[in-house]
């Protein structure tokens, strides 16, 4: 298991950072990332230790799922099931602070797919959170770096001392975290009809206008 925390000053290259920060993920390590609202806690996504890790590491209850970002809709292909509606939303919206329920392919564990085998998802806009995803080859989990209970952080400096004991790497570049509102989440039924399960960032009247009817 890995157990050294790194942090990149300017004077490395962001490449090399996002490099090691690739590599850990790929170790199956644990890291903190920024995304377009606060810094993140992730990692493989598919791999059920990797999960539970960061479950154990936020003292998250097992039953609340752990929602995932992709980079691409290819990517959302690879561990979901679409309907036509539910693809449509997608490209409608991402990359963007909106988060879809979809059904999950078998790969993806439980722990972030819930008891009926639904799985929350978004495109993030953020370069590097994408990069991560894009050449790691797979989704990330996505939660806020946080203890459960305590506030988000949008800097590296405002983290938990308790959590950075626990992780492997913070990964601190910029853009930083623009904090704001959280992704709103949905869940698409049939006849282009949304349920909104999370308010957030991405308004009833945006869905209206693009022509969902949200009940």
């Amino acid at each position: 298991m890995l157990c050294q925390i790194y942090f990149f000053i300017m004077s490395k290259s962001n490449l090399d950072a996002i490099k090691v920060a690739i590599d850990i993920i790929r170790q199956g390590g644990v890291i903190v990332y920024p995304t377009e609202t606060f810094l993140g806690l992730g990692g493989n996504g598919l791999d059920v230790e990797v999960v539970q890790r960061i479950q154990a590491i936020k003292k998250r209850p097992a039953h609340k799922p752990l929602p995932l970002i992709i980079s691409s809709l290819e990517q959302l292909e690879e561990i979901c099931y679409l309907s036509q509606d539910s693809f449509e939303l997608a490209r409608n919206f991402w990359p963007g602070p909106l988060s879809i329920l979809f059904q999950a392919r078998e790969i993806i564990p439980f722990g972030v797919k819930d008891t009926k085998g639904l799985v929350s998802v978004r495109l993030t806009a953020h370069p590097v959170a994408r990069q991560l995803c894009t050449l790691s080859g797979c989704a990330l989990v996505a939660t806020s770096a946080n203890l459960s209970g305590r506030p988000p952080c949008t800097v590296t400096k405002e983290l938990d001392p308790e959590l950075l004991q626990k992780v492997d790497f913070v990964l601190d570049l910029p853009p930083e975290p623009g904090g704001g509102l959280p992704s709103t989440l949905v869940r698409v039924l049939p006849g282009k009809r949304i349920e909104i399960l999370r308010a957030g960032a991405v308004k009833k009247e945006e869905l209206n206008q693009k022509g969902y009817l949200v009940v």
